[in-house]
């Protein structure tokens, strides 16, 4: 229907991401299992969204509520999920091969064991309060990312020269990624 409709689109969008916020919270000693059917089926949905809802999106300035979510073992590859919030979500053991993440807000995410997030988009991310140590993300990922003193990198990473050298309070960090965002060149987006 939100193919059909764009009248629509934003309705059942916010639909599907109240829909897995409220069935797939995040939890203490919840288990690495594989996520219900209905929460990978709506995940899919959003992720697959067609270009032109997609760009539809932006010209509205619409992001996609997917804060505080266990999308533990979820299926993204290849999905859209560009601008999307993540605040607090776990993303343990998810596949995110091609995903595109870009200018998505990751804050106190865990992505931990996830796979294949050397092949996820991430150009324009917000990052902070992720600990990087034991994730596989490459210096050039990091480089088009925005991010400050809370994130914990690997030994073997360097800290980009644009990330703030101080822990920002969360006003200030939305304001100094969004000013960052302006610095980038275009990227057809």
């Amino acid at each position: 229907m939100a193919k059909k409709n764009a009248d629509v689109h934003f309705q059942i969008m916010e639909i599907l991401t109240a829909y897995i916020r409220e069935n797939a919270p995040v939890a203490e000693g919840t288990h690495e299992r594989k996520p219900r059917q209905d929460i990978q089926l709506a995940f899919t949905v959003i992720g697959r969204r067609p270009p032109k809802r997609i760009a539809l999106e932006r010209l509205q300035k619409f992001r996609l509520d997917l804060n505080n979510c266990d999308l533990t073992r979820i299926e993204g590859r290849g999905f859209d999920f560009a601008k999307a919030d993540f605040i607090g979500t776990r993303f343990v053991r998810s596949q995110l091969k091609n995903a595109n993440m870009q200018y998505a807000t990751l804050v106190n995410a865990n992505l931990q064991h996830a796979r294949h997030l050397t092949d996820a988009f991430l150009r324009g991310a917000a990052l902070k309060s992720i600990d990087f140590t034991n994730i596989p993300i490459s210096q050039d990922q990091l480089e088009l990312t925005f991010g400050d003193e809370s994130v914990i990198l690997p030994k073997s990473l360097d800290r980009p020269s644009h990330w703030p050298h101080e822990d920002l309070s969360p006003t200030l960090f939305r304001h100094q990624w969004r000013a960052w965002h302006e610095t980038l060149p275009p990227d057809g987006d």
